[in-house]
């Protein structure tokens, strides 16, 4: 039997589908919380680009990490981090 798909669809691509194997369980797996502000936007841009929450937030974050590995931008985090700390 060949691989399982989910019926999410690639914002950039609706024609690729993501592989279930790509797609986090939730039993036991930490969550972070959105805050309502960002929940709100993300929900319209996703019906605006008729996608859902998930794969548009999945395109975000991801394009966020890939430029953060690509700049010294964690090394600006950590000191503000350890700034608003003192």
């Amino acid at each position: 039997m060949g691989r399982l798909v989910a019926r999410m669809r690639h914002p950039a691509c609706p024609t690729r589908s993501v592989p279930s194997s790509e797609i986090m369980k939730r039993k036991g797996y930490y969550s972070p919380a959105l805050r309502r502000e960002l929940v709100s936007r993300l929900y319209h841009k996703a019906q605006q680009l008729h996608v859902p929450m998930t794969v548009l937030n999945d395109q975000i974050v991801q394009e966020a990490l890939d430029r953060m590995e690509a700049s010294r931008f964690p090394d600006s985090l950590h000191t503000t981090k350890t700034a608003l700390a003192a």
